[in-house]
């Protein structure tokens, strides 16, 4: 027979401890982060980083910014520190380039027996004529460049000469030749002007710019004429601008300031396209070609200083401050008749099948521009310059005289 057992009677406080533990055997999210530590990690590890971060924690994001801190810093320190070392590179290999290119330059100086100065300060590249504004010598430099002008039966077909007359007035560059010649002159008129040597155009440069505000469309060079006094301190500055320049002296005749990467004239120490440079000097009242050694082309002083401007391809470039007077009679003997030679300098040869014509300019007032003058006042002292291709406007100016009063325009 079994015996029943007694029902355990549970005291208060038995009730009390086990309604307790299972209080704390419950999950409780807690309300504050600091609870959340607290409660999830032993007491001597309360300090101590979660190992898992709970999705569902409020603060999660501000948790992970604070966290990630630290490393987006040394992605930046590293990221700062490998651009001071590419920096740090790439001025060295600029440097060692400079060096070489100074080293040539100063062998270059030391052969030609011009002094080497303790520090070359570079020539600025300041514009001078508009049409250089966009220009790129390497675009303009082709394996062709300097071999027109073609063939007069092409010639024909390219600009319309009908007339057999004006084959010797056909143009003797392209485009992309007369930017470069503009390219190498500008150069050159930088360098004196950073040197402070004066120079003044004159010859075919200064007729072109008396009657065409720019090139005479069938001439191929520029020439301008320098001080003779002047004449070993334009040498060793113009020798300042190699390798990319230039140039090259003669005893007794005219110098050559040339670009050096074109393909042209291999057979010669200089290259096509240059600047013809001749040399004057002053006796009283004339003005002296000294280039060939001894004393011809004489001019008026009073004709020629001081020195004034006259436009040159969109710039006005220092001339005689009279020029119809200061031009010379070879070169420009009458307004109205156009007349052409017989020497082409990119290839430095007499033009074939070419002789010295003489024609009136107003057969040519429909192919090429040409410049027509107005006298202002009665002064003469200021002229208004235009200039036109056949009826067509494209540009004038107004030109003062600075020449004394006695010396006027006509």
């Amino acid at each position: 027979m079994l015996r029943h057992l007694p029902t355990p009677v549970l005291l208060q406080e038995d009730v009390t401890q086990g309604q307790k533990t299972e209080e704390n055997n419950q999950v409780r999210v807690p309300k504050r982060r600091s609870e959340l530590v607290r409660h999830q990690l032993p007491f001597k590890n309360r300090r101590m980083k979660l190992p898992v971060k709970l999705t569902h924690d409020p603060y999660e994001a501000r948790m992970t910014s604070s966290v990630s801190k630290p490393t987006r810093r040394k992605e930046l320190l590293f990221v700062i520190l490998l651009l001071i070392l590419v920096s740090i590179f790439y001025q060295c290999y600029a440097n060692m380039s400079f060096w070489d290119v100074d080293s040539k330059l100063l062998a270059n100086l030391r052969s030609s027996g011009c002094p080497v100065p303790s520090r070359i300060e570079p020539v600025r590249d300041i514009l001078i004529f508009p049409a250089l504004r966009n220009f790129r010598v390497k675009e303009n430099v082709s394996p062709d460049f300097g071999r027109f002008p073609l063939e007069a039966k092409d010639l024909v077909k390219i600009h319309n000469f009908t007339d057999r007359l004006l084959f010797p007035f056909m143009p003797s560059m392209t485009r992309q030749e007369k930017l470069v010649s503009l390219f190498v002159f500008q150069k050159f008129i930088n360098i004196c002007s950073h040197y402070n040597i004066t120079f003044f155009i004159q010859g075919g440069s200064l007729l072109g710019s008396y009657r065409h505000h720019g090139f005479v469309p069938w001439d191929d060079d520029i020439d301008v004429y320098v001080d003779v006094k002047d004449k070993a301190k334009l040498f060793c500055s113009l020798k300042m601008a190699t390798p990319t320049f230039d140039v090259i002296k003669y005893p007794r005749f005219q110098w050559k300031f040339y670009y050096t990467n074109t393909p042209t004239l291999r057979a010669y120490k200089y290259r096509w396209p240059f600047v013809d440079i001749f040399f004057y000097t002053v006796n009283g009242d004339d003005i002296y070609d000294v280039t060939r050694g001894g004393k011809t082309r004489a001019f008026k002083s009073h004709n020629v200083f001081p020195l004034g401007t006259s436009m040159f391809e969109g710039a006005a470039l220092p001339a005689p401050c009279n020029v119809k007077m200061s031009l010379n009679a070879a070169l420009y003997k009458s307004e109205k008749m156009c007349h052409t030679g017989s020497y082409n300098h990119k290839q430095e040869r007499i033009k074939n099948n070419m002789i010295v014509r003489r024609l009136p300019c107003e057969k040519l007032y429909a192919i090429y521009p040409f410049v027509f003058r107005r006298k202002m006042n009665v002064s003469e002292d200021k002229v208004e310059e235009v200039l036109k291709i056949g009826h067509k406007v494209l540009n004038t100016v107004i030109v003062t005289n600075n020449c004394a009063a006695t010396n006027k325009i006509s």
